[in-house]
């Protein structure tokens, strides 16, 4: 069975419903080029004293030592690469780099948490060989972190001290030092990465207090770093009291802009805490600024990767940031996972479709980074990134677990004839006036049997997407080809069919992005005969906008 279009589709809405069989491509396509370049990454190295940040503009990595807040990355990747593929050589490389992180559990560093979840922590996760060694290696990381960087009366942990006499316009910070009661005292935005590493060891038996600082730490940053719209501050700068200081941006344009990746990193981070916590705000703080980076960056870019900063001018400073969108991809599969609603499916889809296309995937490049277009800040060129190859390969796993590739059925020795895939949705975005100025869209159902479809003509709900001059209050008419005049079915608000819950469901379980409970968009689960089908789309309230959408989705029998 099959639903083929028989009209030309228009031009696709900023979060438009992805077909399961681009993004299996595309994450089949990352998937195996991440190998081949992880496959090179321990010659490039030559041993587990040497790790990488960044690469130079021509794609080849600059090595570092463990030091480097990167760290962590590459033998996170390589325990992902045993888990995805099961092969031995892997898990070496990864115990391998992992054990060359193990003394950062013990040294000074606000980013302890990167460097030793992402090694320590991932290899624990899917690796069971070194269950008490990584474990306690966590335990003291999580308590040298806590010891050299909390400070109680500021409820959070510090990232740097800042000591020059101008810290907003010339600022001077040192990141190593062991008493987080030196002034100045400074949090940024990155510092919700880190609090994985307490949130693990508090969760899973180690010191509860761990849990009850790296909640203090969110709260003290969404009461200070996160701006009422949902965006990010990047640094503030507090007083030995607990007052603010000042605020600055040491990777962003000016204080009062917002770097697009420490937005990411507020994403992941408050969607993180609330995994460890179940606790309602950190969630709904997750999404409140899942929210603002989407529509940041749908302001600034139609392929879902943003610019450095979202405030700054389009220009030469303002590159391009893989990382950001690779991070905010996993993020948002997370957030898929607990919420189940369609729209972080989708724009992890986007995110990962365009990250795996000639755009930034470095396949056929001499790049020895995964993606390229990264950034470390704003007015530094594109580079490759560990952190971007991290969140991008994880983003890829999380989908892959979420939604297992299907098996590929044996080809029979004598095929009795070609096996023509379901087409998953079909969907059109038009004009829709007064009166007669309908907007109509045809579909075909091919087969011996009836199937069943969601029809939904969307015009409120669009305005989520950046579409400001939506229809209002949207009507949908089913006709058939017996039903010359009047429709077979129609429908004006969802929510008064019979069946408001099952249509909810099944939108979340075909991959629709959901309807808002309440609003005029219309809906349909039907049942339909193999057949020829139109569907009218109808303004209620005209001169209310003129831009409407009709979706078709075919909903697969349950199993």
């Amino acid at each position: 069975m099959r639903l083929p279009l028989v009209l030309s589709l228009c031009a696709a809405l900023v979060s438009a419903p992805v077909l399961l069989a681009d993004i299996e491509s595309s994450i089949d396509t990352g998937l195996a080029f991440a190998e081949e370049q992880l496959a090179d990454l321990p010659s490039i190295l030559g041993n587990n004293s040497q790790f990488m940040d960044y690469s130079n503009t021509s794609g080849t990595w600059q090595r570092k030592s463990r030091s480097t807040w990167c760290s962590g990355f590459a033998p996170g990747m390589f325990w992902y690469m045993y888990d995805h593929t099961g092969a031995e050589q892997w898990r070496t490389w990864a115990r391998n780099w992992t054990n060359g992180v193990r003394a950062r559990s013990t040294e000074a560093d606000n980013d302890t948490g990167f460097q030793i979840f992402c090694s320590f922590g991932t290899g624990y996760l899917v690796s069971d060989a070194d269950d008490a060694d990584y474990w306690n290696v966590m335990q003291t990381a999580a308590a040298t972190f806590a010891t050299q960087r909390y400070n109680p009366t500021i409820g959070a942990y510090r990232a740097w001290t800042n000591s020059s006499a101008d810290p907003v316009g010339n600022p001077r910070i040192t990141a190593s030092t062991t008493n987080p009661n030196t002034m100045v005292f400074e949090v940024n935005i990155d510092m919700m990465m880190n609090m994985e590493l307490p949130l693990f060891v508090g969760t899973n038996g180690g010191d509860s207090a761990h849990v009850d600082r790296a909640v203090a730490h969110a709260d003290t940053t969404w009461e200070d770093l996160v701006r009422g719209d949902g965006s990010s501050i990047h640094v503030v700068g507090y007083k030995s009291d607990g007052s603010i200081d000042y605020i600055r941006t040491h990777q962003g344009w000016t204080p009062d802009s917002t770097w697009s990746r420490g937005q990411a990193w507020g994403v992941y981070g408050y969607t993180m805490v609330y995994r460890y916590t179940n606790l309602p705000r950190m969630l709904q703080r997750a999404e409140i600024m899942f929210d603002a980076f989407m529509a940041k960056t749908a302001a600034q870019s139609s392929d879902y990767v943003p610019y450095s900063d979202f405030d700054a001018p389009l220009n030469g400073d303002n590159s391009r940031d893989t990382s950001a969108a690779a991070i905010v991809a996993s993020a948002a599969m997370d957030l898929f996972e607990m919420t189940g609603s369609s729209k972080y499916l989708e724009a992890a889809r986007n995110i990962i479709i365009s990250l795996s296309s000639s755009n930034y995937l470095a396949q056929g490049t001499s790049y020895q980074p995964i993606l390229r277009k990264a950034s470390s800040k704003w007015g530094d060129p594109e580079v490759g990134a560990s952190f971007a190859d991290y969140y991008y390969l994880e983003a890829m796993l999380r989908h892959r677990e979420q939604f297992p590739a299907p098996d590929v059925p044996d080809t029979p020795d004598e095929p009795t004839e070609p096996f023509v895939p379901p087409m998953t949705n079909i969907s059109t975005r038009g004009l829709v006036g007064a009166g007669d100025e309908l907007m109509i869209a045809g579909f075909v159902i091919e087969g011996n049997s009836a199937i069943t479809v969601l029809i939904r003509g969307v015009g409120p709900t669009l305005a989520n997407f950046g579409v400001l001059t939506a229809i209002g209050d949207p009507q949908i008419s089913v006709f058939d080809s017996s039903s010359d005049v009047l429709p077979a079915f129609a429908n004006d608000d969802w929510g008064s069919n019979t069946n408001p819950i099952e249509i909810a469901s099944t939108a979340s379980t075909v991959g629709a992005f959901a309807l808002p409970a309440g609003s005029k968009d219309a809906a349909l689960l039907l049942t339909l005969e193999p057949g020829i089908y139109t569907v009218q789309l109808a303004n209620q309230q005209p001169g209310v906008g003129n831009v409407g959408l009709i979706e078709v989705y075919w909903v697969p029998p349950a199993e």
